[in-house]
């Protein structure tokens, strides 16, 4: 008897969601790769240092490329949290990253994003291939990440 066959997974098949941009996240065509380190450090206890202890984790900034033509949101936002320097704890806001099936009826992994900050904003990098649909790059960054299967327990 063969085991049943596990339908691909398509890094194309997700959604990104970040509360006020939703009009201009429904035009995101990439979002770019998240690695997280773990970098090691002293016990800081004063005992044996312990190379299995992280001692803290570098959170990745979080990289999309959005429609220009549907990125008023987004533009607004950098200009208010960058240009006009209102950058407190209360503009920064949450988000998640949802990545689909095959067939887009099941959430496999979410990752949640926390306190997040928009700081760059302009044309993707040279060499990048948009077609002949005018993009932005945008650049936020996180204080915390979470990852979980399936569906967040708790959205934006």
């Amino acid at each position: 008897m063969q085991p049943p066959k596990t339908p691909r997974w398509v890094v194309s098949n997700f959604r990104l969601t970040i509360p006020g941009l939703e009009s201009a996240l429904s035009s995101v065509t990439t979002v770019g790769a998240l690695t997280t380190k773990f970098v090691l450090g002293p016990d800081l206890t004063g005992g044996f240092r312990d190379d299995t202890r992280p001692a803290r984790v570098e959170v990745p900034n979080l990289v999309f490329t959005v429609a220009e033509s549907r990125a008023d949101s987004v533009v607004a936002w950098f200009e208010d949290f960058v240009i006009q320097g209102n950058s407190e704890d209360a503009k920064e806001r949450s988000g998640t990253l949802e990545f689909f099936d095959p067939t887009l009826s099941k959430v496999l992994f979410t990752i949640g994003f926390e306190h997040l900050g928009i700081f760059g904003l302009g044309a993707p990098p040279l060499g990048v291939s948009t077609g002949t649909v005018r993009v932005l790059t945008a650049e936020l960054y996180a204080e915390r990440i979470s990852f979980t299967a399936g569906r967040a327990a708790t959205g934006p």
